[in-house]
């Protein structure tokens, strides 16, 4: 699961924003055939937003901690240099554009598992948002615990990144480069019990 997530953020930030409209408009369709076109949609793209900037937010301000803790992460392992726009600010942006394209698939999972049926109403979208906090508390309890083994060298890098920059930098460089992993897979489990779980309440209403 964690070489999915990172080949998936290794793509272009167009081709990963052409693939997530791709999946909302699939969505959009299953959408409209479960409810018969009675979805109040610019409610659900409301949500959909707003899940999106949540997650550009959250990765920004993550992203201010993992520069602070390793810079090399980002200009070694990214490729930023500093030039008109300094490397922090260009930290920014890349966190935002992940953030935001993690936020808005987190969004159209949940909606997805929020779909009206015949027989099970849809939860209200104040009650829809609290099921948010699986995939934020996921991602933070699974980075804290990656990031908490510091011998866990998923890539196989250590060696290499301490020829490279020495002993400290290159533990560095794994600990954020485990806490981002971290972040990531643990969305992704949170979303499911997310989901998992607005399904279970939905039997319940």
């Amino acid at each position: 699961m964690i070489e999915a997530i990172s080949d998936f953020y290794a793509l272009g930030f167009p081709i990963r924003i052409a693939l997530l409209l791709l999946v909302l408009l699939s969505i959009a369709a299953v959408s409209h055939l479960v409810s018969g076109g009675r979805t109040r949609r610019w409610r659900e793209y409301g949500f959909w937003l707003l899940v999106g900037l949540g997650g550009a937010v959250y990765a920004c301000l993550n992203d201010l901690v993992t520069y602070q803790l390793s810079p090399e992460y980002f200009t070694l392992g990214k490729g930023l240099h500093n030039g008109a726009v300094p490397v922090w600010l260009q930290v920014q942006r890349l966190a935002a554009e992940a953030g935001f394209v993690a936020g808005m698939l987190i969004g159209g999972a949940l909606l997805m598992a929020n779909n009206p049926g015949p027989d099970r109403p849809a939860l209200h979208y104040r009650r829809l948002a609290r099921f948010v906090l699986w995939p934020v508390a996921g991602a933070i309890l699974v980075a804290l615990a990656l990031a908490a083994i510091p011998g866990l060298d998923v890539f196989g890098q250590r060696s290499d990144l301490a020829r490279l920059m020495g002993v400290q930098a290159a533990a560095d460089f794994l600990l954020v480069n485990r806490i981002h992993l971290g972040h990531y897979a643990g969305a992704v489990i949170g979303t499911v019990v997310g989901a998992a779980r607005i399904r279970a309440a939905r039997r319940r209403a």
